[in-house]
């Protein structure tokens, strides 16, 4: 990994007194603004018009996960897309109402993995060519409702097997998915662009989660600095940028254990991180109590702690139908806001969060 500087160094500090100071209680709630959050898309469990389907654990077989919609974006023109996974759709919405339904079940039954586009909505999953495993990419022509399967092998002959597709932002900029190369099996991140062709190729950038787009076009995640702390984790944020085509470190932080949870060999984690177009920072931490305890926390790059909220305290008690909360659960908007999904036992909701 690259030096981190010394400005990131200092910054560490600071962020990681704010950060501390938050789950450890020593920053007076006065100091925090509360933010607002609105519920911009609210839809019951079904299979008509407006609806997305659920299954419970247990429904496919006596072992099997419930399962529900697997991703959403939102685009530059303000529809919010839902990958609709057991109905095997994409559903497009305008102001809380469906406007565009397209099957996806051609291509795979339960399909997970999904990104939106100027120009097409993706699809991908691993498979099977010529009895080796393979990855496939599923491109759905927006203006020409068309469709056509792309094999995802690298422009040296190696096979790519996708794992996670993360929007280059919300100004549908193309996608980066992250897999593994094979049959060496190396982590890999490709850049994809309008037409479903790969633009570039790094490897060694699949492994470090989590992963937050932003809507400027760009990916961020967080990468281990170093080993474990009695208090702490050290961890660098990097940002993925399309047109250099390539992670930069951007700042470091520490990621505190809380003393309870330390006790446990347990920890809060940052579980998504992203930057806005005004620099400030957005910081999702699971503290893994129940699916409820999302705290959201707002830093400017100097680590001044501007804003902190919980899914609790905005009065949201998502279900256990889904107990964690990956990063795919997050999309920071350039205007600063959060968007999230939250399910209930009987519904499944999109929260705007405004800092």
């Amino acid at each position: 990994m690259s030096t981190i500087d010394q400005g990131a160094r200092l910054r560490r500090l600071v962020i990681t007194t704010a950060v501390c100071g938050l789950l450890l209680g020593a920053v007076p709630v006065a100091a925090i603004t509360a933010p607002s959050a609105a519920t911009v898309l609210d839809l019951p469990y079904g299979e008509a018009t407006g609806q997305v389907g659920f299954l419970p654990a247990g429904a496919l077989d006596p072992s099997s996960h419930p399962l529900g919609p697997a991703h959403f974006q939102m685009t530059e023109d303000g529809s919010i897309w839902v990958l609709d996974t057991v109905n095997a759709r994409i559903l497009e919405f305008r102001g809380g109402e469906q406007v565009s339904s397209i099957s996806a079940d051609v291509f795979q039954r339960f399909p997970d993995l999904f990104g939106v586009t100027r120009s097409a909505v993706f699809l991908a999953k691993q498979g099977r060519r010529d009895d080796m495993p393979a990855g496939f990419l599923w491109r759905y022509d927006r203006a020409e409702q068309t469709s056509r399967v792309i094999d995802l092998d690298l422009p040296d002959g190696r096979r790519f097997l996708p794992m996670r597709i993360l929007p280059l932002g919300s100004s549908g900029s193309g996608l980066l998915i992250c897999g593994s190369t094979y049959p060496n099996l190396k982590d890999a991140a490709i850049a994809i662009d309008e037409k479903g062709s790969i633009s570039s190729v790094s490897e060694g950038d699949c492994g470090a989660t989590p992963y937050m787009a932003a809507a400027d076009g760009t990916v961020w995640r967080v990468i281990l600095d170093g080993e474990q702390l009695e208090a702490a984790t050290p961890v660098v944020a990097q940002r993925w940028s399309a047109s250099e085509r390539r992670w930069t470190s951007a700042f470091s932080a520490l990621l505190p254990r809380r003393p309870e949870l330390s006790s446990q060999r347990q920890n809060a984690r940052i579980v998504s991180l992203g930057v806005d177009a005004r620099d400030r920072i957005a910081v999702a931490l699971f503290e893994g109590k129940n699916p409820g305890s999302v705290r959201f926390l707002r830093l400017s790059t100097s680590g001044e702690l501007l804003a902190a909220i919980t899914m609790e305290e905005l009065g949201k008690q998502p279900s256990p139908v889904w107990d964690f909360f990956p990063s795919e659960a997050f999309q920071l908007l350039s205007d600063g806001s959060i968007l999230t999904r939250y399910a209930t036992a009987d519904r499944y909701c999109i929260l705007q969060i405004t800092f």
